[in-house]
């Protein structure tokens, strides 16, 4: 079967290619709501990692150990009136849904000396009702040392209050909902305090999807603007760019679609897909249009009039015939390279090779339907030789034209020089650093990373280390040895 006759059902069905399209779009955009963003570092931990087990016993044993922390700073905190304000923000985060702990100097048990006998028990439970009691619990705070640094700060201004919330290791976890919920909590004792600083994996995780959302658009439009611009200037014609829009924006929104309805969350290495849709993809569309425009040129002649149905059908012929078989052998070797990181053991990589080789595979598939209709309905009526390219850009055709002109003549004088840049690309990549820190994925300037390095100056260090000491054998633990 010739290639001509394989895509003889989309020549001669230019509308209800279009048709199936539309269809498949609206199918897939349903699936639009149903997508989740998810940025989380547990996305990066294998399934099959050896320490997965034993980090899940302990989260059964011991509880989450994903934190939000809360500095409430204040000149006179250690006032009754602070004090019963920083008490109603403590019970008001416990109050949240999704707050499985809570932890402040209000629960927090404390033991010390009290002239000669030993007092435990929450410092502020129940809250001094004057300021001498309330410099004695200052003072006791401060002198315990589990508590500087971790629920008061140094100079004894700072509170700390620690919010537990479900772990991703367990399921399914809204940070974004998570994250509002407790700003809306906040945003009532912001003014009764001089600062309150936030920080932790809910909001990270919330402000990240933040930026992940938010700088689609703008990578999306750059591209969009570079593809008209350089497409205008070698062409002179819209359909080379407005082609490869419509087939990006379509993938986009099935590829998105796809997301929701199979419930593979989003994480920051799918959201360049508009990027490689655009990329990639506009590739094949440019293809179909050269073909194309040289199918009129062949096929009709540089002054002949394409009113005639017969002469536009035989035009598009000829781009089928140079560009159909290639475009599927393209979209099918593009797709089967992504789909490899599909079977990775990493999910956040799996997942990315799953939307990516859907991606690749379903812009194949749209190009295929739509370019052949496209130019049905808009291309070119006539071979204009006037609309040339741009005589400086025909001039580095040229140039590169010649250059592998000579490659292929004397491919020997390109050997050595392609073998050193072989082996220095070899050496600079066992420089390569891999880094999984999640604060990475935000600008020094982002506010996330302001109030970062802001409470860890002012608290005795923010990334915790949990040791499980197992005695494998029922009440060792109680052994004094």
């Amino acid at each position: 079967m010739t290639v001509t006759r394989l895509f003889a059902p989309v020549l001669r069905h230019p509308l209800l290619c279009i048709l199936t399209l539309v269809v498949l779009t609206a199918g897939f955009a349903a699936g639009l709501p149903r997508m989740t963003i998810d940025t989380s570092i547990q996305s990066l931990i294998s399934d099959d990692d050896v320490h997965r087990d034993k980090y899940i016993d302990f989260i059964n044993l011991f509880g989450s150990d994903r934190t939000t922390i809360l500095l409430v700073e204040d000149k006179d905190m250690w006032t009754v009136d602070k004090l019963q304000e920083f008490e109603n923000l403590h019970y008001d985060l416990g109050d949240m849904k999704d707050a499985e702990k809570v932890e402040s100097l209000i629960n927090v048990s404390d033991v010390h000396d009290e002239d000669g006998d030993v007092a435990s028990g929450a410092l502020l439970d129940p809250l001094p009702y004057d300021a001498e009691e309330a410099a004695t619990a200052r003072k006791y705070a401060l002198q315990n040392p589990l508590f500087k640094g971790q629920y008061i700060s140094e100079d004894g201004k700072g509170l700390v209050i620690i919010v537990t919330t479900p772990s991703y290791i367990l399921g399914t976890v809204n940070d974004v909902a998570i994250d509002e919920e407790m700003d809306s909590i906040i945003a009532d004792y912001r003014d009764k305090f001089e600062r309150i600083t936030i920080i932790g994996g809910t909001r990270l995780n919330a402000e990240t999807t933040d930026v992940l959302v938010g700088e689609m658009p703008p990578m999306f439009l750059f591209l969009v603007v570079m593809l008209i611009g350089g497409m205008w200037v070698s062409s002179k014609r819209p359909q080379a760019f407005i082609l490869p829009l419509i087939t990006a924006t379509l993938s986009t929104v099935i590829t998105f679609g796809f997301l929701g309805w199979t419930g593979i969350p989003l994480n920051m290495l799918g959201s360049l897909a508009p990027v490689i849709l655009l990329a990639l993809g506009s590739t094949e569309d440019m293809h179909f249009f050269a073909s194309y425009m040289e199918g009129i040129k062949k096929v009709n002649g540089e002054k002949s009039d394409l009113s005639r149905p017969e002469l536009v059908l035989a035009a598009r012929k000829y781009m089928i015939k140079h560009v159909g078989l290639p475009t599927i052998l393209t979209a099918g070797t593009s797709t089967l390279g992504f789909a490899v990181s599909a079977i990775s053991d990493v999910p956040a990589i799996r997942d990315f090779g799953i939307m990516a080789a859907f991606a690749i595979f379903a812009n194949g598939v749209i190009t295929i339907l739509l370019a052949p209709s496209f130019f049905h309905f808009f291309g070119d009526s006539k071979y204009t030789k006037n609309r040339l390219p741009n005589r400086y850009l025909r001039l580095v055709s040229y140039f590169i034209a010649r250059s592998f002109d000579r490659i292929y003549k004397k491919p020997s004088l390109f050997v050595l020089p392609f073998g050193a840049v072989c082996v220095l690309g070899a050496v600079a990549a066992t420089q390569v650093e891999v880094s999984n820190n999640p604060l990475d994925a935000l600008t020094p300037g982002h506010p996330f990373m302001q109030d970062y390095r802001f409470s860890e100056e002012r608290l005795g260090g923010l990334e915790g280390l949990t040791i499980l000491i197992d005695g494998q054998r029922d009440h060792q633990i109680e052994d004094p040895e």
